[in-house]
C-alpha cells in the first residue's frame, strides 16, 4: 500500500510553480552570514575528518598486506636455508612482492650467524637512491648478500637486476662490519614468534625514512625475516589531498618525531655524529612551522590528545582534527590534518553581497523553472521506463529510489520496486538464470526436461549429524547460513546453477539453463574457490571457538536429463541421470581417500591446463559395474608446485605397473616433503604389497559397497 498523501500532477505544478515565487522573496532571509560561516565551519570539520579518515585508511591498505606476510613467511619454502651465493628458491616469490606494494623497499633475511640476505626494490625514477647503493642504470632491483669466508673475513656480494630480471651489474667488498644480529630489529624479533616491527628510522642505503616488519623463522639456518617499508607513499598520498587551498595533513608520534609531511624535505634532518654527517628524523619542535610548533606544543600539554581543535597562530585561525593510528599498523602515531578557516569562509561575504542580486534573478527565471519542472516530471517517467526494461532483461540489483510528490508516478514507482521484490523472492527458490529466460520469454514452464553434457558438482559437511546433535540449534543454524550463502555466491559467480540445498549438501550443475562452453573449467574453479573459502571459514571458527564445517566435493561430467519434473502446478528444475549418481559418489569418497576434492578422468580430462589434478586410484563405486579412474583436484596449475605432481604421477605408475619397491620409495620421499593422507595410504599398501603381493589379476580396482 503507497501512502495516500499524493496529489495529482496538474495540482503539483500549480503548487510547485506558486511555491518557487513565493520562497524567491523569502530567499535574501536564509542568506544571513552568522549561519553560513557556522555552516562552512562545519563542512571544514567534515572535509578534515574524511581527509583525516582516508589517510589512516591508506595507512591501513598499506600496512595490511605487509603484517599478512609476515604471518605467513613460515610457510616460505626453504626460508631456514641460505642461498648459494645470491640464489634462494624464494627470491622470485620476493621481487614479485616487490613489484606488487611500492611502498616496500626491500625483503631480508638476517641470520643468527650474521649472515645475510636483501632484496632491494630500486624507483626508476630516483637517480639518488640509486647512486646511495652505487647500482647502474636501469637498475631495479638490488640483490646484497653478506657472509662470512672460510678465512673469517666478511664480504658483501650485489648482483643489480633490471625490470625484467636480468643481471645488469654486480659489486664485491671486503671487511664489512654490518651484523645483522646488531640492528635492534633482530633481538626484538628473534626473541618471540610474532610479527613486530621498529620505530620509524632513516635507511642507510637509501636515506629515505621507514620503519622495519620482522618475524623470525626456524630451520637449519635461523633467523629474523624483514620487510623494509617506506613512508614516502604517505607523504605522496598527502600532497595529493586538497584541504582547502592552504591546508596540510601530516603524520607524527608521540615522541615527537615527524613521520611524513607533503613537503617530503621536512621529515629528515642532517646530524653530525663521530662518522660524519647522517639523516635523522625532524623533531615537530625543530620545525620553523606555525601549524607543526601548535600540533607539538599541543602534545606537549596534553598528550595523546584526539578529536577536533581550533586554535590561532600567526595571525590566522585554524581548523583542524587529529585522529590516533591504529596501534597494530603504527603505534603512537597519529593523523593530523589542519586548514585555516579563511579557506572555507572567504565566498561567504561575497554570497552574502550577491543575495538580492540572486533573488532578482530568481524571480526573472520563474518561466523557464517551469520547463524544468516538466522535464523533472518525465525524467522520473524515464526513470521508471528504464526500470521497466532492467526488469524485463532481469536485472533486479539494487537502484536509487524513484521518489515523487505526484501520485499517479508514486504509485508507478511503488507497482515497479513491488515487482522487483517478488521476482528477487521468486529467484530465492528457483535458479535466477532459469527465472531470467522465463520473464525474457525465451522459456516456457513446462514438464519435460532434454539430454544435455553437464558438470554436477556435490558438497557435504563431515560429520555434520553427530555436530548437529551436540552443538546449539541456533548458532549452529546461524553458521551453516553463513556457509551456504558463502559457498552459494561462488558457485554463482562461476556461472553455475544450484539445483537444491540437501540438509548440509549442495547440488548444482553448470551448462544449463544457459548453455556454457567452458562448463568443466568453470566447475572445478568454482570447487577450488568453495573450498578454499570453507577452509578459511573454519580457520575463523576456530579460532572463535566454534566447531569447524569441513566440506568434501565431488566434481563428475556427463550428459544428462535437465528440465522441469513435477505436476502442472509444481515444478522443478533439476538434473537427473547416472553422471549426477557418480558426482555424489564421488563426493562420499573423499572420505576414505583422505581428499577434499574428488573428480572423475572425465573432469580431468575436459578441465583444460589450468588445473592441477593427481589420480589417487580406480573405484568401483556403490551401484556402478564399470571401474572408474578418480583424481584429485589440487589447484591451478599456476599456483600448483607441479614438479611435485609430476613426482605423485611418477610414483603412482608405479604403483599401478605393480613396482610396489618403487613406488613406496617414492610415496615415502613425498611424504616426507609434506604430510598427505593419500601419500601415506598409498606408501604403506606398496610397503604390504612388497611382502604379500596382490593377485596375479590385481588391476588395483577398489569395490565400494556403501555410499
Amino acid at each position: 500500500m503507497f501512502p495516500a498523501n499524493r496529489f495529482t500532477l496538474r495540482v503539483t505544478l500549480l503548487s510547485l510553480i506558486t511555491t518557487i515565487l513565493l520562497g524567491a522573496v523569502l530567499t535574501l532571509s536564509i542568506y544571513n552570514y552568522v549561519r553560513s560561516t557556522q555552516t562552512a565551519i562545519a563542512i571544514a570539520g567534515d572535509l578534515l575528518r574524511e581527509v583525516n579518515d582516508k589517510a589512516i585508511i591508506k595507512i591501513q591498505s598499506m600496512f595490511g598486506p605487509v603484517l599478512a606476510l609476515g604471518k605467513r613467511i613460515q610457510e616460505l619454502p626453504a626460508l631456514g636455508e641460505k642461498p648459494v651465493l645470491l640464489a634462494h628458491p624464494v627470491t622470485a616469490y620476493l621481487i614479485d612482492t616487490l613489484e606488487s606494494y611500492p611502498y616496500i623497499y626491500s625483503v631480508f633475511m638476517g641470520y643468527a650467524d650474521d649472515d645475510f640476505f636483501q632484496i632491494i626494490a630500486l624507483d626508476p625514477d630516483d637517480e639518488a637512491e640509486r647512486r646511495q647503493i652505487k647500482a647502474p642504470e636501469g637498475c631495479r632491483f638490488a640483490l646484497r648478500r653478506i657472509m662470512r669466508r672460510d678465512n673469517g673475513v666478511r664480504v658483501e656480494i650485489w648482483r643489480f637486476l633490471d625490470k625484467d630480471c636480468r643481471t645488469v651489474g654486480s659489486r664485491f667488498e671486503n671487511g664489512i662490519t654490518f651484523r645483522p644480529t646488531a640492528r635492534p630489529w633482530f633481538p626484538l624479533a628473534y626473541d618471540q614468534d610474532e610479527v613486530v616491527h621498529t620505530q620509524p628510522y632513516p635507511f642507510a642505503s637509501s636515506n629515505s625514512l621507514g620503519l622495519t616488519v620482522a618475524r623470525r623463522f626456524d630451520g637449519r639456518f635461523p633467523g629474523v625475516f624483514g620487510i623494509d617499508m617506506t613512508l614516502s607513499s604517505i607523504s605522496r598520498f598527502l600532497a595529493g589531498q586538497k584541504i582547502g587551498t592552504s591546508g596540510v595533513a601530516f603524520l607524527f608520534n608521540d615522541q615527537g618525531l615527524l613521520l611524513a609531511h607533503p613537503n617530503p624535505h621536512l621529515y629528515l634532518k642532517k646530524q653530525a655524529h663521530r662518522k660524519g654527517a647522517g639523516m635523522v628524523p625532524a623533531l615537530l619542535s625543530d620545525l620553523d612551522d606555525p601549524i607543526i610548533s601548535e600540533i607539538s606544543n599541543r602534545f606537549a600539554r596534553n598528550p595523546g590528545e584526539t578529536g577536533g581543535i581550533r586554535f590561532a597562530a600567526a595571525g590566522r585561525e585554524y581548523v583542524g582534527s587529529i585522529t590516533q593510528v591504529p596501534d597494530n599498523y603504527l603505534p603512537g602515531s597519529y593523523m593530523a590534518v589542519v586548514a585555516p578557516i579563511a579557506d572555507f569562509t572567504e565566498d561567504i561575504v561575497r554570497t552574502r553581497n550577491e543575495s538580492l542580486l540572486f533573488t532578482v534573478l530568481l524571480l526573472l527565471a520563474a518561466l523557464p523553472i517551469i520547463v524544468l519542472l516538466s522535464r523533472s516530471v518525465t525524467s522520473r517517467l524515464q526513470a521508471l521506463s528504464r526500470e521497466a526494461d532492467r526488469i524485463r532483461e532481469f536485472d533486479l540489483g539494487e537502484t536509487p529510489k524513484i521518489s515523487s510528490h505526484i501520485k499517479e508516478i508514486s504509485h508507478l514507482a511503488y507497482a515497479v520496486e513491488a515487482m522487483k521484490i517478488a521476482l528477487r523472492s521468486f529467484g530465492q527458490y528457483v535458479p535466477s538464470s532459469l527465472v531470467a529466460k522465463i520473464v525474457s520469454g525465451e522459456l516456457h514452464p513446462r514438464l519435460g526436461g532434454s539430454r544435455k553434457p553437464l558438470t554436477l558438482l556435490f558438497t557435504d559437511i563431515a560429520d555434520f549429524t553427530t555436530l548437529s546433535e551436540s552443538a546449539d540449534p541456533e548458532a549452529l543454524m546461524e553458521q551453516v547460513s553463513v556457509y551456504f550463502r558463502k559457498m552459494g555466491t561462488i558457485i554463482l559467480s562461476h556461472h553455475g546453477t544450484i539445483d537444491k540445498y540437501i540438509g548440509d549438501a549442495i547440488m548444482a550443475f553448470w551448462n544449463a539453463p544457459t548453455t556454457d562452453e567452458e562448463h568443466v573449467s568453470h566447475a572445478c574453479a568454482a570447487a577450488l574457490r568453495a573450498a578454499a573459502a570453507s577452509n578459511e571459514l573454519n580457520r575463523m571458527w576456530r579460532e572463535s571457538g566454534k566447531p569447524e564445517l569441513y566440506t568434501r566435493l565431488g566434481l563428475h561430467s556427463g550428459n544428462c536429463i535437465v528440465g522441469n519434473v513435477g505436476s502442472s502446478d509444481r515444478m522443478d528444475y533439476t538434473a537427473m541421470g547416472d553422471t549426477v549418481n557418480m558426482a555424489s559418489r564421488l563426493e562420499g569418497l573423499n572420505k576414505y581417500m583422505q581428499t577434499q576434492i574428488l573428480a572423475s578422468r572425465q573432469v580431468r580430462d575436459q578441465a583444460g591446463d589450468g588445473f592441477a589434478f593427481r589420480p589417487v586410484g580406480r573405484v568401483m563405486p556403490k551401484g556402478k559395474h564399470i571401474p572408474t579412474d578418480v583424481y584429485e583436484l589440487v589447484g591451478f596449475a599456476g599456483e600448483t608446485d607441479m614438479d611435485w605432481i609430476g613426482r605423485w604421477q611418477d610414483a603412482y605408475e608405479r604403483f599401478m605397473a605393480r613396482d610396489f619397491g618403487g613406488a613406496a620409495e617414492a610415496f615415502g620421499r613425498l611424504l616426507r616433503e609434506r604430510p598427505d593422507g593419500v601419500a601415506r595410504k598409498f606408501a604403506e599398501s606398496a610397503r604390504r604389497f612388497c611382502t604379500a603381493p596382490p593377485p596375479d589379476d590385481w588391476d588395483g580396482v577398489e569395490t565400494f559397497s556403501a555410499k
